[in-house]
Protein backbone atom coordinates (compact mmCIF):
# COMPACT_ATOMS: atom_id res chain seq x y z
CA UNK A 1 0.00 0.00 0.00
CA UNK A 2 2.64 2.80 0.95
CA UNK A 3 4.51 1.69 -2.00
CA UNK A 4 2.20 3.09 -4.34
CA UNK A 5 0.81 6.05 -2.39
CA UNK A 6 4.47 7.59 -2.08
CA UNK A 7 5.18 6.30 -5.57
CA UNK A 8 2.08 8.23 -6.47
CA UNK A 9 3.13 11.31 -4.03
CA UNK A 10 6.94 11.53 -5.40
CA UNK A 11 6.34 11.31 -9.34
CA UNK A 12 4.20 14.40 -8.34
CA UNK A 13 6.78 16.06 -6.85
CA UNK A 14 9.72 14.86 -9.16
CA UNK A 15 7.27 16.54 -11.74
CA UNK A 16 7.65 20.20 -9.90
CA UNK A 17 3.26 19.80 -9.36
CA UNK A 18 2.37 22.14 -6.69
CA UNK A 19 2.63 21.72 -3.36
CA UNK A 20 -1.58 21.86 -3.14
CA UNK A 21 -1.44 19.12 -5.96
CA UNK A 22 1.59 17.00 -4.26
CA UNK A 23 -0.58 16.61 -0.68
CA UNK A 24 -4.27 15.98 -2.33
CA UNK A 25 -2.26 13.14 -4.01
CA UNK A 26 -0.86 11.95 -0.79
CA UNK A 27 -4.44 13.08 0.87
CA UNK A 28 -6.35 10.79 -2.07
CA UNK A 29 -4.17 7.36 -2.02
CA UNK A 30 -5.21 7.18 1.67
CA UNK A 31 -8.81 8.27 1.60
CA UNK A 32 -8.76 5.45 -0.96
CA UNK A 33 -7.18 2.39 1.41
CA UNK A 34 -9.27 3.36 4.05
CA UNK A 35 -12.72 4.59 3.33
CA UNK A 36 -14.22 5.09 6.82
CA UNK A 37 -11.73 7.87 7.33
CA UNK A 38 -11.58 11.39 6.48
CA UNK A 39 -7.74 13.44 6.25
CA UNK A 40 -7.00 17.25 6.29
CA UNK A 41 -3.47 18.87 6.03
CA UNK A 42 -3.32 22.16 7.34
CA UNK A 43 -0.33 24.49 6.69
CA UNK A 44 1.07 26.85 9.10
CA UNK A 45 1.43 30.47 7.67
CA UNK A 46 4.69 32.05 7.22
CA UNK A 47 3.54 34.37 9.63
CA UNK A 48 3.58 31.53 12.27
CA UNK A 49 0.60 32.50 13.76
CA UNK A 50 -2.50 31.37 11.43
CA UNK A 51 -3.68 28.44 9.57
CA UNK A 52 -3.74 28.03 5.40
CA UNK A 53 -5.57 25.38 3.55
CA UNK A 54 -3.30 22.66 2.42
CA UNK A 55 -5.54 19.36 1.02
CA UNK A 56 -8.74 18.49 2.94
CA UNK A 57 -9.78 15.47 0.80
CA UNK A 58 -13.48 14.71 0.62
CA UNK A 59 -14.24 16.97 3.41
CA UNK A 60 -16.47 19.71 2.38
CA UNK A 61 -14.31 22.82 1.37
CA UNK A 62 -16.19 24.72 3.30
CA UNK A 63 -15.02 23.41 6.16
CA UNK A 64 -11.30 24.37 5.03
CA UNK A 65 -12.90 27.75 3.73
CA UNK A 66 -13.39 28.56 7.57
CA UNK A 67 -10.06 26.82 9.05
CA UNK A 68 -8.18 29.16 6.14
CA UNK A 69 -7.21 31.84 8.29
CA UNK A 70 -8.01 30.69 11.63
CA UNK A 71 -5.09 31.98 14.18
CA UNK A 72 -3.27 28.73 15.98
CA UNK A 73 -3.83 28.88 19.85
CA UNK A 74 -4.92 26.71 22.83
CA UNK A 75 -8.73 26.21 21.60
CA UNK A 76 -8.07 26.15 17.79
CA UNK A 77 -9.79 22.94 16.94
CA UNK A 78 -7.43 20.08 16.24
CA UNK A 79 -5.21 21.36 14.27
CA UNK A 80 -4.53 24.68 15.43
CA UNK A 81 -3.80 23.25 18.81
CA UNK A 82 -2.05 20.58 17.64
CA UNK A 83 0.57 23.26 16.17
CA UNK A 84 0.33 25.77 19.01
CA UNK A 85 1.48 22.90 21.71
CA UNK A 86 3.27 21.43 19.35
CA UNK A 87 2.14 18.17 20.25
CA UNK A 88 -0.64 15.54 18.92
CA UNK A 89 -4.27 16.19 19.92
CA UNK A 90 -7.19 13.92 20.15
CA UNK A 91 -10.74 14.85 20.47
CA UNK A 92 -13.44 11.82 20.94
CA UNK A 93 -16.11 14.25 20.07
CA UNK A 94 -15.95 17.47 17.74
CA UNK A 95 -19.43 18.63 18.78
CA UNK A 96 -19.09 19.15 22.44
CA UNK A 97 -15.13 19.11 22.60
CA UNK A 98 -13.91 22.53 24.69
CA UNK A 99 -11.22 22.73 21.97
CA UNK A 100 -13.89 23.17 19.13
CA UNK A 101 -16.36 25.52 21.59
CA UNK A 102 -15.72 28.18 18.97
CA UNK A 103 -15.52 26.16 15.98
CA UNK A 104 -19.07 25.06 16.08
CA UNK A 105 -20.13 26.24 12.89
CA UNK A 106 -17.39 24.48 11.25
CA UNK A 107 -18.25 21.23 13.27
CA UNK A 108 -21.59 21.31 12.20
CA UNK A 109 -20.70 20.30 8.15
CA UNK A 110 -19.50 17.41 9.37
CA UNK A 111 -21.14 13.80 10.01
CA UNK A 112 -17.64 12.42 11.62
CA UNK A 113 -17.37 12.64 15.37
CA UNK A 114 -13.38 11.84 16.02
CA UNK A 115 -10.62 13.98 15.22
CA UNK A 116 -6.98 13.52 15.35
CA UNK A 117 -4.46 16.14 14.62
CA UNK A 118 -0.56 15.44 14.59
CA UNK A 119 1.72 18.14 14.22
CA UNK A 120 3.91 18.18 10.63
CA UNK A 121 7.35 19.29 10.91
CA UNK A 122 10.37 19.50 8.40
CA UNK A 123 13.93 18.51 8.45
CA UNK A 124 15.01 20.92 11.03
CA UNK A 125 12.02 19.69 13.46
CA UNK A 126 10.02 23.06 13.03
CA UNK A 127 6.07 22.59 12.79
CA UNK A 128 4.74 23.45 9.20
CA UNK A 129 1.56 22.14 9.75
CA UNK A 130 -0.91 19.60 11.06
CA UNK A 131 -2.33 16.18 9.20
CA UNK A 132 -5.72 15.68 10.78
CA UNK A 133 -7.55 11.89 10.48
CA UNK A 134 -11.48 12.86 10.87
CA UNK A 135 -13.01 9.32 11.84
CA UNK A 136 -17.58 8.71 12.38
CA UNK A 137 -16.99 6.49 15.65
CA UNK A 138 -16.51 8.53 19.11
CA UNK A 139 -13.34 7.52 20.53
CA UNK A 140 -10.20 7.63 20.88
CA UNK A 141 -7.28 6.13 18.12
CA UNK A 142 -5.81 2.70 18.09
CA UNK A 143 -2.16 2.43 18.44
CA UNK A 144 -2.31 1.27 14.87
CA UNK A 145 -3.93 4.35 13.93
CA UNK A 146 -1.74 6.60 15.95
CA UNK A 147 1.38 4.78 14.02
CA UNK A 148 -0.49 5.74 11.03
CA UNK A 149 -1.03 9.35 11.39
CA UNK A 150 2.57 9.57 12.54
CA UNK A 151 3.50 8.08 9.24
CA UNK A 152 1.58 10.47 7.25
CA UNK A 153 2.41 13.84 8.99
CA UNK A 154 6.05 12.26 8.78
CA UNK A 155 5.44 11.74 4.93
CA UNK A 156 4.21 15.34 4.75
CA UNK A 157 7.08 17.01 6.51
CA UNK A 158 8.95 15.26 3.35
CA UNK A 159 6.58 16.27 0.53
CA UNK A 160 6.55 19.61 1.56
CA UNK A 161 10.62 19.91 2.00
CA UNK A 162 11.35 18.19 -1.39
CA UNK A 163 8.75 20.13 -3.26
CA UNK A 164 10.68 23.08 -1.80
CA UNK A 165 13.76 21.76 -3.14
CA UNK A 166 12.51 20.79 -6.27
CA UNK A 167 10.99 23.77 -7.09
CA UNK A 168 13.40 25.10 -9.52
CA UNK A 169 12.54 22.28 -12.10
CA UNK A 170 9.08 23.92 -12.57
CA UNK A 171 11.34 26.91 -12.88
CA UNK A 172 13.20 25.66 -15.59
CA UNK A 173 9.96 24.23 -17.76
CA UNK A 174 8.95 28.43 -17.70
CA UNK A 175 12.76 29.12 -18.36
CA UNK A 176 12.53 26.87 -21.72
CA UNK A 177 9.30 28.39 -22.90
CA UNK A 178 11.02 31.87 -22.74
CA UNK A 179 13.54 30.14 -24.73
CA UNK A 180 11.33 29.62 -27.51
CA UNK A 181 10.24 33.24 -27.42
CA UNK A 182 13.27 34.32 -29.91
CA UNK A 183 12.99 37.77 -28.13
CA UNK A 184 16.62 38.77 -27.32
CA UNK A 185 16.66 40.23 -23.53
CA UNK A 186 13.92 37.43 -22.73
CA UNK A 187 16.82 34.89 -24.04
CA UNK A 188 19.72 36.31 -22.22
CA UNK A 189 17.92 36.36 -18.87
CA UNK A 190 16.55 32.56 -19.99
CA UNK A 191 20.14 31.27 -20.85
CA UNK A 192 21.74 33.00 -17.52
CA UNK A 193 19.20 31.23 -15.20
CA UNK A 194 19.42 28.05 -17.01
CA UNK A 195 23.48 28.51 -16.13
CA UNK A 196 22.19 28.97 -12.44
CA UNK A 197 20.24 26.39 -12.69
CA UNK A 198 23.39 23.64 -13.65
CA UNK A 199 25.77 25.77 -11.61
CA UNK A 200 22.84 25.14 -8.54
CA UNK A 201 22.97 21.45 -8.72
CA UNK A 202 26.45 21.24 -9.70
CA UNK A 203 27.81 22.71 -6.59
CA UNK A 204 25.47 20.66 -4.79
CA UNK A 205 26.80 17.32 -6.28
CA UNK A 206 30.35 18.22 -5.51
CA UNK A 207 29.56 19.31 -1.90
CA UNK A 208 27.42 16.47 -1.41
CA UNK A 209 30.39 13.93 -2.57
CA UNK A 210 32.90 15.59 0.36
CA UNK A 211 29.78 14.92 2.92
CA UNK A 212 29.20 11.55 2.11
CA UNK A 213 32.85 10.71 2.18
CA UNK A 214 32.83 12.58 6.11
CA UNK A 215 30.04 10.75 6.51
CA UNK A 216 31.43 7.29 6.02
CA UNK A 217 34.16 7.86 8.64
CA UNK A 218 32.20 7.82 11.48
CA UNK A 219 30.39 5.03 10.55
CA UNK A 220 33.48 2.82 9.62
CA UNK A 221 34.25 3.66 13.40
CA UNK A 222 31.23 2.45 14.38
CA UNK A 223 31.19 -0.57 12.62
CA UNK A 224 35.01 -1.10 14.29
CA UNK A 225 34.05 -0.57 17.53
CA UNK A 226 30.76 -2.41 17.66
CA UNK A 227 32.82 -5.89 16.06
CA UNK A 228 35.66 -5.11 19.05
CA UNK A 229 32.45 -5.31 21.02
CA UNK A 230 31.31 -8.64 19.22
CA UNK A 231 34.81 -10.20 19.75
CA UNK A 232 35.10 -9.43 23.24
CA UNK A 233 32.09 -10.58 24.14
CA UNK A 234 32.55 -14.11 21.90
CA UNK A 235 35.86 -14.19 24.23
CA UNK A 236 35.88 -15.52 28.15
CA UNK A 237 39.00 -14.04 29.28
CA UNK A 238 38.26 -10.59 28.26
CA UNK A 239 38.40 -7.55 30.80
CA UNK A 240 34.65 -6.17 31.13
CA UNK A 241 35.68 -2.59 31.39
CA UNK A 242 37.18 -2.28 27.79
CA UNK A 243 33.56 -3.02 26.41
CA UNK A 244 32.07 0.48 27.67
CA UNK A 245 35.01 2.22 26.80
CA UNK A 246 34.00 0.88 23.00
CA UNK A 247 30.80 1.44 23.44
CA UNK A 248 31.20 5.71 24.39
CA UNK A 249 33.30 5.21 21.29
CA UNK A 250 30.16 4.20 19.42
CA UNK A 251 27.77 7.20 20.89
CA UNK A 252 30.84 9.32 20.20
CA UNK A 253 30.52 8.34 16.56
CA UNK A 254 26.64 8.29 16.09
CA UNK A 255 26.65 11.85 17.23
CA UNK A 256 29.00 12.56 14.42
CA UNK A 257 27.67 11.15 11.96
CA UNK A 258 23.70 12.85 13.12
CA UNK A 259 25.81 16.30 12.68
CA UNK A 260 26.85 15.81 9.18
CA UNK A 261 24.17 14.31 8.03
CA UNK A 262 22.04 17.81 9.27
CA UNK A 263 24.86 19.51 7.41
CA UNK A 264 23.77 17.65 4.42
CA UNK A 265 20.02 18.33 5.08
CA UNK A 266 21.25 22.12 5.83
CA UNK A 267 22.96 22.13 2.18
CA UNK A 268 19.83 20.09 0.43
CA UNK A 269 17.10 22.63 1.51
CA UNK A 270 16.11 25.64 1.57
CA UNK A 271 16.46 28.53 3.74
CA UNK A 272 15.78 32.24 4.14
CA UNK A 273 17.18 34.14 1.25
CA UNK A 274 17.93 37.87 2.09
CA UNK A 275 20.49 39.48 4.61
CA UNK A 276 22.19 38.22 7.72
CA UNK A 277 25.20 39.20 9.46
CA UNK A 278 28.06 36.62 8.10
CA UNK A 279 31.25 35.34 9.91
CA UNK A 280 33.28 34.70 7.19
CA UNK A 281 35.81 32.85 9.19
CA UNK A 282 33.23 30.34 10.07
CA UNK A 283 32.02 30.51 5.98
CA UNK A 284 35.25 29.81 4.45
CA UNK A 285 36.07 26.53 7.03
CA UNK A 286 32.62 25.26 6.25
CA UNK A 287 33.37 25.53 2.31
CA UNK A 288 37.08 24.06 2.80
CA UNK A 289 35.32 21.50 4.89
CA UNK A 290 32.57 20.56 2.28
CA UNK A 291 35.39 20.55 -0.23
CA UNK A 292 37.86 18.27 1.56
CA UNK A 293 37.00 15.39 -0.05
CA UNK A 294 37.39 16.91 -3.54
CA UNK A 295 40.65 18.73 -2.83
CA UNK A 296 42.25 15.31 -1.81
CA UNK A 297 40.16 13.66 -5.20
CA UNK A 298 42.64 16.40 -7.34
CA UNK A 299 45.90 15.73 -4.76
CA UNK A 300 46.02 19.67 -3.53
CA UNK A 301 46.41 20.97 -0.37
CA UNK A 302 44.37 24.25 0.93
CA UNK A 303 45.83 26.74 3.34
CA UNK A 304 44.02 29.11 4.68
CA UNK A 305 45.11 32.67 6.45
CA UNK A 306 42.05 34.85 7.98
CA UNK A 307 43.17 37.96 9.57
CA UNK A 308 42.35 37.31 13.11
CA UNK A 309 39.74 40.14 13.67
CA UNK A 310 37.93 39.69 10.23
CA UNK A 311 34.77 41.75 10.34
CA UNK A 312 31.50 40.38 9.11
CA UNK A 313 29.55 41.09 6.13
CA UNK A 314 25.76 41.24 5.68
CA UNK A 315 23.95 39.07 2.30
CA UNK A 316 22.99 35.85 2.37
CA UNK A 317 25.45 33.39 3.57
CA UNK A 318 24.20 30.69 1.33
CA UNK A 319 24.57 32.28 -2.16
CA UNK A 320 28.10 33.59 -0.66
CA UNK A 321 28.99 29.92 0.10
CA UNK A 322 27.72 28.74 -2.92
CA UNK A 323 30.88 31.22 -4.35
CA UNK A 324 33.51 30.11 -2.30
CA UNK A 325 32.66 26.63 -3.03
CA UNK A 326 32.40 27.31 -7.21
CA UNK A 327 36.27 29.26 -6.25
CA UNK A 328 37.80 25.82 -4.49
CA UNK A 329 36.68 23.76 -6.96
CA UNK A 330 37.75 25.92 -10.04
CA UNK A 331 41.36 26.19 -8.50
CA UNK A 332 41.04 22.22 -8.03
CA UNK A 333 40.22 21.33 -11.35
CA UNK A 334 43.52 23.73 -12.53
CA UNK A 335 45.57 21.82 -10.62
CA UNK A 336 44.45 18.40 -12.54
CA UNK A 337 47.28 17.12 -14.91
CA UNK A 338 49.84 19.95 -13.01
CA UNK A 339 53.13 18.71 -12.47
CA UNK A 340 53.58 20.90 -9.94
CA UNK A 341 54.67 19.78 -6.88
CA UNK A 342 53.06 20.34 -4.31
CA UNK A 343 49.51 21.50 -5.55
CA UNK A 344 48.29 24.31 -3.41
CA UNK A 345 45.48 26.54 -3.17
CA UNK A 346 45.55 29.56 -0.70
CA UNK A 347 42.24 30.90 0.58
CA UNK A 348 42.88 34.24 2.58
CA UNK A 349 41.07 37.18 3.67
CA UNK A 350 42.06 40.34 4.84
CA UNK A 351 40.04 44.18 5.76
CA UNK A 352 40.51 46.70 3.12
CA UNK A 353 39.14 49.80 4.06
CA UNK A 354 35.31 49.63 4.13
CA UNK A 355 35.50 46.26 2.11
CA UNK A 356 37.20 42.64 2.95
CA UNK A 357 39.12 40.74 0.38
CA UNK A 358 38.99 37.48 0.29
CA UNK A 359 41.84 35.70 -2.59
CA UNK A 360 41.87 32.06 -3.72
CA UNK A 361 45.12 31.57 -5.08
CA UNK A 362 46.69 28.43 -6.70
CA UNK A 363 50.02 27.62 -7.83
CA UNK A 364 48.16 25.90 -11.37
CA UNK A 365 49.23 27.04 -14.71
CA UNK A 366 48.19 30.61 -15.59
CA UNK A 367 44.59 31.46 -16.81
CA UNK A 368 45.11 32.00 -21.10
CA UNK A 369 45.38 35.31 -21.63
CA UNK A 370 42.53 35.58 -24.01
CA UNK A 371 39.87 34.22 -21.12
CA UNK A 372 41.40 36.78 -18.32
CA UNK A 373 39.87 39.68 -19.33
CA UNK A 374 36.26 38.18 -20.11
CA UNK A 375 36.55 35.54 -16.98
CA UNK A 376 33.26 36.35 -15.82
CA UNK A 377 31.63 36.55 -18.96
CA UNK A 378 28.16 34.26 -19.73
CA UNK A 379 29.43 32.56 -22.59
CA UNK A 380 32.65 31.46 -20.87
CA UNK A 381 30.93 28.78 -19.28
CA UNK A 382 30.77 26.88 -22.64
CA UNK A 383 34.45 26.46 -22.38
CA UNK A 384 35.36 23.11 -20.90
CA UNK A 385 37.84 24.79 -19.07
CA UNK A 386 35.83 26.28 -16.94
CA UNK A 387 33.01 23.25 -16.15
CA UNK A 388 31.93 23.81 -12.90
CA UNK A 389 32.96 27.21 -12.03
CA UNK A 390 29.76 29.15 -12.95
CA UNK A 391 31.69 32.34 -13.31
CA UNK A 392 28.56 34.56 -14.05
CA UNK A 393 26.85 33.28 -11.76
CA UNK A 394 29.58 34.05 -9.26
CA UNK A 395 29.94 37.06 -10.70
CA UNK A 396 26.15 38.07 -10.49
CA UNK A 397 25.99 36.83 -6.88
CA UNK A 398 28.92 38.94 -5.86
CA UNK A 399 27.35 41.78 -7.77
CA UNK A 400 23.96 41.79 -5.72
CA UNK A 401 25.98 41.72 -2.82
CA UNK A 402 27.31 45.02 -3.79
CA UNK A 403 30.69 43.67 -4.45
CA UNK A 404 33.25 42.99 -6.72
CA UNK A 405 35.10 39.65 -8.21
CA UNK A 406 37.55 39.63 -10.64
CA UNK A 407 40.77 37.47 -11.65
CA UNK A 408 44.29 37.59 -12.29
CA UNK A 409 47.33 35.46 -13.31
CA UNK A 410 49.99 35.48 -10.63
CA UNK A 411 53.19 36.67 -11.35
CA UNK A 412 55.59 33.77 -9.84
CA UNK A 413 52.70 31.45 -11.60
CA UNK A 414 49.24 30.45 -10.72
CA UNK A 415 46.14 32.51 -11.05
CA UNK A 416 44.14 34.12 -8.11
CA UNK A 417 40.26 35.29 -8.07
CA UNK A 418 39.74 37.66 -5.34
CA UNK A 419 36.42 38.77 -4.16
CA UNK A 420 35.36 42.03 -2.21
CA UNK A 421 32.59 42.34 -0.19
CA UNK A 422 31.23 45.53 1.82
CA UNK A 423 32.02 45.30 5.79
CA UNK A 424 28.81 45.21 7.62
CA UNK A 425 27.63 48.52 9.10
CA UNK A 426 24.41 50.45 9.47
CA UNK A 427 24.53 51.95 5.68
CA UNK A 428 25.46 48.76 4.29
CA UNK A 429 22.49 47.30 6.15
CA UNK A 430 19.83 49.91 5.54
CA UNK A 431 21.01 49.09 1.64
CA UNK A 432 20.49 45.37 1.70
CA UNK A 433 17.24 45.62 3.22
CA UNK A 434 16.04 47.91 0.98
CA UNK A 435 17.59 46.25 -1.93
CA UNK A 436 18.38 42.35 -0.72
CA UNK A 437 20.23 40.18 -2.94
CA UNK A 438 18.82 39.12 -6.14
CA UNK A 439 22.20 36.43 -6.65
CA UNK A 440 20.26 33.24 -7.59
CA UNK A 441 18.21 31.49 -5.47
CA UNK A 442 19.19 28.38 -3.64
CA UNK A 443 17.45 25.00 -4.17
CA UNK A 444 14.28 26.86 -3.20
Amino acid sequence: MWRACYSAVFRAVIAGEPLAKILAILIEEIECEFPELRCSILLLDEDGEHLRRGAAGRLPAALIDIMDGLKIGPSAGCCGTAIFLNRPVFVQNIHDDPLWADLQNAASLLSMQACWSMPIRDHKDRVVGAFAIYCMENREPKSSEVALLEELAHWSGMMIVQSQILHPIAEHRMVEDALQTGEEPFRILAEQACLAHVARWSTIHESMAGMIHKLNQPLSAISNFAAACRNMLNHANTNPSAIPTSLDCIVEQSHRAAQIAHEILDLTCPGVSGHEEIRLDRLIADAVSSMEFESRRHQAGIHVDLQSDLPTILGDSIQIRQVLLNLIRYACERLTGSEIEPREIQIRARARGTFVEIDVEDNGPEIPLEYLPKLFDPLITNQPEFAGFGPSISKTIIESHRGEIQAENHPGGGAIVRIRLPIASKDAMADLVTNPPTGYDRLS
